[in-house]
């Protein structure tokens, strides 16, 4: 079986920019034969999930560190990642952080802690099982 590993440090960002530091990123697994692919699927979206969940931690992130362009580019990736994953709960309440956050280069819209906490409850009833 294929073990993946997700990197996520609790640090917060440092440029507008994704970075090496800071990046969700998966460790490519290894071809594995069918009869694990129920497992690999499962597999697939649990880190899916956990990427998204590093997102929005690293939009939270640099909110609090008024770094709010970081935010907007976190929030884009986590609406981004819940889309193609067909998790539209999550797309939407990303989207509606996106929305409060603002244009880039602008202080946010009154309320924009609101939906990062709207975000955040809607990750955590999608939940998942543990590996």
């Amino acid at each position: 079986m294929s073990v993946q590993k997700l990197s996520c440090p609790n640090s917060q960002p440092s440029s507008h920019q994704l970075n090496e530091s800071f990046e969700c990123q998966r460790t490519p697994a290894r071809a594995t034969d069918m009869r694990h692919a129920p497992v690999k699927i499962r597999e697939d979206h649990v880190l899916t999930i956990a990427e998204i969940v590093c997102d929005a931690a690293a939009a939270g992130d640099a909110a609090l560190a008024r770094d709010f362009d970081e935010a907007r580019f976190r929030s884009q990736l986590a609406a981004a990642r819940a889309d193609a994953a067909g998790l539209v709960d999550v797309a939407f309440a990303a989207a509606l952080l996106l929305e409060a956050l603002g244009d880039p280069g602008t202080l946010p819209k009154p309320g924009y802690g609101e939906a990062m906490n709207r975000l955040a409850i809607t990750l955590d009833v999608v939940g998942f099982d543990p590996l």
